[in-house]
């Protein structure tokens, strides 16, 4: 809303005209689209990278304590 904020005096006192406006709030809803994607596909690849971690810390905590049995309380 910041983004287009300063166009609607311009299109209220008629130096911009409503489809100039559109096209205006058009782009913004474009790129803020495509950040939300870059951003959820960033999202997941954490969490792809998480799962591919897991079984090796969980290799690493046995040799670490071959005593203790794997909990997830005592891993944090």
């Amino acid at each position: 809303m910041n983004q287009i904020r300063p166009y609607i005096p311009l299109v209220q006192n008629g130096t911009m005209g409503i489809e100039q406006f559109k096209l205006k709030i058009q782009g913004y809803r474009t790129a803020t689209k495509q950040d939300f994607d870059n951003y959820l596909l960033r999202a997941l690849q954490r969490n792809v990278d998480e799962v591919e971690r897991l079984p090796v810390l969980g290799q690493w905590h046995k040799k670490m304590f071959t005593d203790t049995p794997l909990s997830a309380s005592a891993t944090v």
